[in-house]
């Protein structure tokens, strides 16, 4: 993330009515599970440009939004301001979590979807970036039992804390 993005810049109120506009947006498992069939297990440098294109086919709302928050496209802001209203995207801008490059938005963070919970990590040009869950984190998360009450759980140096927030 850039120098100047300040997450406390933005109300605990908004990262709700985020959460609440990208699920309702449809972005979900599906739409990251069919992206990632584009050429499993290789850099980013090599697939995001397929997955940009296969996204950009799709006219569904969850697409857009995943091309945005997930994968580093730009996104027309008419559009985001569609999901996300207006009065967000400003404040997303002003935090520095939205970027305005002519009349579209780039995200300087990240936004996944991870079983029941959105998780909220910088990207991999970040200068010590913080990795997103993926599909092995997923398919971890599989394993773990249904309910885990009375327990301790350590979740340390594991990325974005998917785990950690899955189980609380």
């Amino acid at each position: 993330m850039p120098a100047s993005f300040d997450p406390t810049r933005v109300p605990d109120a908004s990262w709700r009515a985020l959460g609440r506009a990208l699920v309702e947006g449809g972005l979900g498992e599906r739409v990251l599970r069919e992206t990632e069939r584009i050429l499993p297990a290789r850099h980013d440098a090599l697939r995001l440009p397929l997955v940009h294109r296969a996204l950009r086919r799709d006219p569904s709302t969850g697409a857009a939004i995943a091309r945005l928050f997930v994968y580093d496209d730009a996104l027309e802001r008419d559009r985001v301001e569609a999901v996300l209203g207006a009065e967000l995207v400003a404040q997303l801008v002003a935090a520095g979590a939205l970027e305005v490059r002519g009349d579209r938005l780039v995200a300087h963070l990240h936004v996944t979807p991870f079983a029941d919970v959105l998780v909220v990590s910088d990207g991999l040009t970040a200068h010590d970036p913080v990795i997103p869950p993926g599909p092995t984190t997923l398919e971890l998360s599989r394993c773990l039992p249904a309910r885990i009450e009375g327990a301790r759980v350590l979740d340390l140096g594991c990325g974005p804390g998917s785990i950690a927030a899955l189980l609380a």
